[in-house]
């Protein structure tokens, strides 16, 4: 996290298995309340469904050993090239669903042909 705020007007994610919800994170909720950090899936509105499961996520369930502790955080110029974010019911290989985040990739390409000084 630190890194993301240190390198500027660079596109930074990080994908992760935080063990927490980041709702309940004091740090990413910080964060995130200060406009550093921006949740991906939340901004989608995908922060009500769980990505974990021991014995393997199921959409639109919840409750017991049922959390949202996987996400994708990006620093502000990262979300301005976010397209679109979803969960991959599709490819759950077994405890966790896979998120896919989609970039503009013109608006990438000019992020990258930016002068950093």
């Amino acid at each position: 996290m630190t890194r993301m705020l240190e390198v500027g007007d660079v596109p930074y994610f990080i994908g992760m298995d935080a063990n927490i919800n980041p709702e309940n994170s004091q740090v990413i909720k910080h964060l995130i309340s200060k406009g550093f950090v921006f949740d991906v899936p939340a901004h989608f509105g995908l922060a009500e469904q769980h990505t974990f499961c021991a014995s393997g996520p199921a959409e639109g369930e919840g409750g017991a050993g049922k959390t949202r502790i996987d996400t994708i955080l990006t620093n502000q110029v990262g979300m301005a090239i976010v397209k679109s974010c979803r969960f991959r019911w599709d490819l759950v290989p077994h405890d966790h669903v896979p998120i896919e985040v989609v970039l503009d990739a013109k608006l990438f390409k000019h992020a990258e042909g930016v002068t950093h000084g």
